[in-house]
């Protein structure tokens, strides 16, 4: 039996013996790395497309800034197509604009930005500090939640369809920092936060700023991940020529691109391919030339061929790696059965989470949720929310992160007004507003308003709602004012006067929603209207007490506080005097406007207002409460140039846009049209009665959405030879 076994272990052993071994050829891995660029980052798209139409297939993403956004995007089990949807499907003068739309904010935020019409904004909350950036990035957070939302919970950015890493810099360390596991937002964010453009993302002591600055090309970073090949996408942008003409932002700029220059380089030599994309034709703000990008993108990796080809895999093989990378991805959401509040107070935790509670066991709709955010976001206390999936006790709930202001409140919006309506006679006043919340009581709040120059204003409202109600409130208020009131006959001045009052008062109100609000309340204080250059006898110089009991109700549906687009505004106001200077008796008046704004196409609307007021046929008002004459009411007309008791005015008008500044400086520019009727009626001072009974006239002009509010620059010729050229920085309308 022993001598039969070793037989056959012998012949086996020969068998052995006399066959070659098998070999396993295993394919190189190969990352893609991603180089930032703003919108010069798009072209990724069109290198990653080609790639994939030629079976080469990507075990590794690596990328910084938009790169990172990009590969980010591609890592999670995106197509290039669907990642070429998502990009063309932003809104991007929104998100570099980065305010919250006007629509979302609060009613009293609305009144914020209607009365201090710019976009500086600074706090008090430790010593006077401006936003750590130009930008919060609240549409950039909602972009790149969407993309990680699935992926909420992954231990690891190895675990996505394709393994992960960007880089960002921290202001803490001075160093790189490499993102490889964690929130996968927040990476992106992280990776793609220009200083001082977008607000730095904190987070566990760190201060994270664009990984540009260190390393905009981390081909490092592939190889510490294990990958045999490395392909790097450089975008080739064009060079500064030793004749421009720099601004100190395009300084800053071009500062930059030195910085990042330098670090690429190191980052070009570890790369095995290196695909160059010729974009010296864009720059990287041109995000409206998505596709244009991609295709050179594209162009670029055809043209490295040669290079790339040696790397596709045949048919089947592809077909199992596409299978593998499907496999990992990631396509639904848990419905959450919980909401997580982080970042801000218990109390505000606890309202938020009660605000969100109809999330709880629906299906995530992330479209319906960030809406509800910015919503959040517009009552003026958060810098940004972001929200992710959370797990906790094998549970999923919905995580929702508040970042508040750091360095308000107390909040300051302060304003510059230049009215040049004459401009012979330029007025000039500086002021801010001063708001402080949550003063006495959750939801409180105290408004102060300085002004200073020709017109001087020292004013105070605490707004204080009832309780247990988010709807009704009370205001009491106090205000001094001194302003000028110039009198003008077409563009020569009749008199100067100075209007002085002191008032007190308390509202009692009602706040619908974001959009509207109804008040009723008294008034009292002391009124002077006194010559100080000119004709004394143009108006009657009364000086004594003013008392009024008075109801306001404002909609305001409109889109945009300083050019409107679109929607629907009413403002109407209702003041019955029981004492007023120089009246013999009591006084109603009542005043409305109402405006319709309608867009025709992407860059052109037109509108018609209609106002009117009237004293219900009481002549005897001492001085007539309503005046025409001046920019959008009555533009030919001197300023002040009509007073009445009753009037009606109507005005038709056409907006085009006609360009766009860079987000840093402002907004839109447009043209600006405009055709007016009125009808005043006389008063019983005939010195006042000089106008015509139907006056009209045509205006048109040019206004600017700067960084320091609206500027208006314009002409306007009407009947009776009234002509006048005119301009007003700040407040326009």
């Amino acid at each position: 039996m022993r001598s039969i076994l070793q037989c056959v272990v012998l012949a086996f052993s020969l068998l052995a013996f006399g066959q070659e071994p098998t070999l396993v050829h295993r394919r190189p891995t190969i990352a893609v790395v991603l180089e930032g660029g703003g919108a010069l980052g798009f072209a990724h798209i069109g290198v990653l497309q080609w790639m994939e139409e030629h079976h080469i297939p990507v075990d590794y993403v690596a990328g910084t800034s938009m790169g990172g956004l990009v590969g980010g995007a591609y890592a999670t089990g995106m197509h290039p197509l669907e990642v070429r949807e998502l990009v063309k499907s932003i809104d991007w003068d929104a998100v570099l604009r980065g305010s919250t739309e006007y629509g979302d904010l609060s009613f009293r935020r609305k009144q914020d930005s209607r009365e201090y019409p710019n976009s500086l904004e600074f706090g008090l909350r430790h010593g006077a500090r401006f936003p750590a950036g130009f930008n919060s990035g609240q549409q950039v957070e909602f972009i790149l939640d969407r993309i990680a939302l699935p992926y909420s919970t992954v231990k690891s950015f190895d675990e996505l369809p394709i393994p992960f890493r960007c880089i960002a810099s921290d202001l803490v360390s001075r160093s790189i920092h490499v993102f490889k596991d964690g929130s996968l937002s927040q990476a992106l964010r992280s990776t793609m936060s220009i200083p001082g453009f977008f607000m730095p993302v904190k987070d566990d002591g760190k201060v994270y700023v664009d990984g540009g600055l260190l390393d905009n090309l981390p081909t490092d970073l592939a190889k510490d991940m294990g990958a045999d090949t490395i392909i790097a996408v450089h975008l080739e942008a064009a060079p500064i020529t030793p004749g421009a003409s720099l601004s100190a932002i395009a300084t800053l700029a071009q500062s930059f691109s030195v910085v990042t220059a330098v670090n690429e380089r190191r980052g070009m030599e570890l790369a095995d391919v290196l695909i160059r994309v010729d974009v010296t034709k864009f720059g990287a703000t041109d995000y409206s030339n998505a596709d244009k990008l991609i295709s050179q993108g594209y162009e670029a990796a055809r043209q490295s061929v040669s290079d790339l080809l040696k790397f596709a895999i045949d048919g089947n093989a592809w077909e199992e790696y596409l299978a593998r990378r499907e496999a990992r991805r990631i396509k639904s959401v848990p419905v959450p059965s919980f909401i997580q509040v982080n970042g801000t107070t218990p109390q505000r935790a606890e309202t938020i989470e009660r605000d969100l509670h109809h999330d709880e066991g629906r299906t995530i709709n992330e479209a319906r949720l960030e809406q509800e955010l910015t919503v959040l976001t517009g009552t003026g206390r958060f810098s940004s929310m972001a929200y992710s999936i959370a797990e906790v006790d094998r549970r999923f709930g919905l995580r929702i992160n508040a970042l508040e202001k750091e360095y308000a409140p107390p909040t300051v919006n302060p304003i510059v007004v230049l009215d040049g309506s004459q401009y012979n006679s330029v007025l000039f006043s500086v002021g801010a507003r001063l708001t402080f919340l949550d003063v006495g009581k959750p939801g409180a709040e105290v408004r102060s308003d300085i002004l200073a120059g020709s017109t001087y204003r020292i004013s105070g409202e605490y707004f204080r709602p009832l309780s247990h109600s988010v709807h009704w409130f009370i205001a009491p208020r106090v205000s001094v004012d001194s302003l000028p009131l110039n009198l003008y006959n077409r563009n020569t001045q009749l008199a100067a006067y100075r209007l002085s009052q002191v008032n007190g008062g308390v509202d009692l109100g009602y706040m619908f929603d974001r959009f509207s609000e109804l008040r009723f309340g008294y008034e009292t204080g002391w009124q002077s209207y006194s010559p100080t250059i000119g004709n004394p006898n143009v108006l009657p110089s009364v000086s004594g007490r003013q008392s009024f009991s008075r109801v306001r109700y404002v909609l305001d549906r409109l889109d945009n506080p300083i050019v409107p687009r679109k929607g629907v505004g009413i403002a109407s106001a209702f003041d019955f005097f029981d004492s007023r200077p120089a009246a013999q008796e009591n006084v109603p008046v009542l005043q409305m406007t109402m405006q319709f704004f309608k867009p025709l196409h992407r860059l052109d609307s037109v509108y018609f207002r209609a106002s009117g007021g009237t004293t219900f046929h009481v002549a005897k008002t001492g001085v007539p409460p309503f005046t025409l004459g001046g920019p959008l009411q009555l533009s030919a007309y001197g300023t002040n140039e009509i007073f009445t008791n009753q009037y009606m005015l109507f005005q038709l008008g056409y907006l085009r846009q006609i360009g766009q500044l860079p987000p840093i400086l402002g907004n839109k520019v447009y043209f600006s049209s405009l055709y007016e009727v009125a009808r005043p009626y006389k008063t019983q001072n005939p010195s006042l009665n000089g106008f015509p009974d139907l006056p009209m006239d045509v205006a048109a002009g040019m206004l600017v959405e700067t960084l320091f509010g609206p500027v208006y620059i314009g002409g306007s010729w009407g009947d009776s030879g009234h002509r006048k050229i005119f301009f007003k920085l700040g407040r326009v309308f």
